[in-house]
């Protein structure tokens, strides 16, 4: 395979068709805004340092890019909100689809392989959105545990690169729609060398067979050690093997007779924890038992970027308050994260660094997020009149910052799992004593 170098000059080139001139209108100009400019718009108010509301987003704008957008005067705060009821979602995704496809993205992509695998993490996250009547009947209410209705929520499944660390695809749906359903979208586009990794949630004998169907690999925690364990876990277990290929039944409704699948289980026992996993890949040369155990550990990258999504960039601060909106916002957070991937393979490739192609989880590193989202900053300036040549200096120093404060994906502790969202599960339930 053929090593991807991406470099300042084309991260710059790519970032100026992406964003500036390749994005086509996809409505009648109303005014100042454009899909382009409403595009803009929505970078910089769900930018980590740069976040603001209409008003205060419309003033840097004006500032920072008005010349270049073609501004006389500022428009109205109004206008915005019209236009981007304009602007579909699908032109957002579009948008991190075609940084994905970038140069910068599949460097990204590379550079994170995990044994020629490319590990796609899957996780749900509930997001909490403003109480209004339209997202009320779109997404749903959080339960407390005494059944109180409280605020409107979105449940957000996303399919993540563990290796990039970058957002490759997700779904908005009903708070309480369930993750299973929703992960379900994404395996007609899993390509043959990804490895699918879930936790405990996620595991079903539907999806089991589903992935097998496609010839698509995954590589699951099981609930192991209680009473919900499976039949096959429960075996397996009580010979007291380290990993074995096991059997597993399905009674598929549309199917005369029970399908039968093997599937390779996988135990690791470290004190009193006992971790059991449930994996497609049968070849051991291919995947052997530490692979695996360092497989599933790179799960942690999702975790981590979901504390990003809701700490950093306060997904659950929306601006919006209808159901467009709110994917809006969504999805131009992922455009960011995916931003920040490609940011980031450049500048370990313009430094020489190696791909992690063979490292662990624990001994992986990457740059520091906060300074990515300062590089994404600067590639937004494409919209200001600054010359070409000074941008691509401020690019180049600011890469070099990144490397520098690289660091490892996981430290080597633990802790108790604590929400500390503004509108936590525990704070809800609080509310209601």
């Amino acid at each position: 395979m053929r090593t991807l170098q991406p470099t300042p000059a084309r991260l710059l080139a790519d970032a100026d068709a992406i964003l500036n001139h390749d994005l086509d209108d996809r409505f009648d100009r109303l005014r100042y805004w454009s899909p382009r400019s409403v595009t803009l718009a929505l970078l910089l108010m769900v930018h980590p340092t740069l976040r603001a509301g209409y008003q205060v987003t419309i003033d840097r704008m004006s500032e920072e890019y008005g010349t270049a957008l073609g501004w006389s005067e500022d428009p109205n705060p109004s206008t915005l909100c019209r236009a981007r009821a304009k602007l579909p979602e699908d032109t957002l995704r579009e948008i991190h689809a075609r940084w994905l496809s970038s140069h910068g993205g599949k460097a990204a992509a590379q550079r994170g392989l995990f044994r020629d695998f490319r590990i796609c993490a899957l996780d749900g996250m509930s997001a909490i959105l403003p109480d209004t009547a339209e997202l009320d009947e779109s997404f749903g209410r959080v339960r407390t545990g005494k059944g109180d209705a409280r605020h409107p929520s979105a449940l957000v499944v996303t399919l993540w690169d563990a290796g990039a660390c970058m957002p490759l695809d997700w779904v908005v749906a009903r708070g309480r729609s369930g993750e299973r359903v929703a992960a379900m979208q994404f395996f007609d586009n899993l390509q043959e060398h990804d490895l699918l990794v879930g936790d405990r949630g996620f595991p079903s004998r539907r999806i089991l067979f589903e992935l097998a169907a496609r010839e698509r690999h995954f590589l699951f925690r099981m609930v192991a050690g209680t009473r919900a364990d499976w039949p096959e876990v429960a075996a397996f277990l009580a010979s007291g093997k380290r990993q074995d290929e096991v059997i597993f039944i399905y009674k598929d409704p549309d199917a005369a007779e029970p399908l039968t699948e093997r599937f390779r289980l996988l135990r690791k026992q470290r004190g009193g924890r006992l971790t059991v996993l449930v994996t497609s890949v049968l070849d051991r040369k291919r995947l052997d038992w530490r692979d695996a155990i360092d497989a599933y550990a790179m799960r942690w990258c999702i975790e981590t970027a979901f504390r990003t999504i809701k700490m950093r960039y306060e997904l659950e601060d929306f601006h919006g308050q209808n159901s467009l909106f709110i994917r809006q916002e969504i999805a131009a957070v992922m455009i960011h994260l995916a931003m920040e991937a490609c940011i980031e393979a450049t500048a370990t490739s313009e430094a020489g660094i190696p791909p992690q192609t063979d490292l662990p989880a624990k001994q992986r590193r990457l740059c520091n997020r906060r300074l990515l989202a300062r590089r994404v900053e600067t590639l937004l300036d494409i919209f200001s009149d600054m010359p070409k040549r000074r941008l691509l200096k401020r690019l180049r120093r600011g890469l070099e910052l990144c490397v520098k404060r690289r660091q490892r994906v996981r430290p080597g502790r633990s802790y108790d799992r604590v929400c500390k969202g503004q509108f936590g599960r525990w704070r809800m339930v609080k509310m209601a004593a």
